[in-house]
């Protein structure tokens, strides 16, 4: 996305996740990754969060982080001073992942 940096912070392994990435296709357009076998901890840890802002170069307070775990994911980044959206892969109803981030980034710009 233009203007912004791009992150994925992980549980997982920094092979398997830099493989999905690749495989996907979308390696080239994260800015970082950061791994638990690689920076130490785990989600929830708020070092966690801590760590990937600081890898970013961003403050916490201008990270939005997007992920599928209420604990884990959107409650762990607010306590890290981020903001956090819960993407519900279960929902029926609703917009997209995208219009979501795109939504969410929008406010954020107010």
């Amino acid at each position: 996305m233009q203007g912004y940096r791009i992150g994925v912070l992980t549980n997982g392994t920094e092979t398997q996740q830099v493989d999905k990435l690749r495989r996907t296709g979308l390696l080239d357009a994260v800015d970082v990754v950061c791994t638990s076998e690689r920076i130490g901890v785990q989600k929830p840890d708020r070092r966690a969060f801590e760590t990937l802002s600081a890898e970013l170069g961003v403050e916490s307070s201008g990270c939005l982080f997007v992920g599928d775990s209420v604990a884990h994911d959107v409650e762990a980044a607010r306590a890290a001073g981020m903001h956090g959206l819960l993407i519900d892969h279960e929902a029926q109803d609703g917009p997209d992942m995208e219009t979501m981030v795109l939504t969410a980034l929008a406010d954020r710009r107010g």
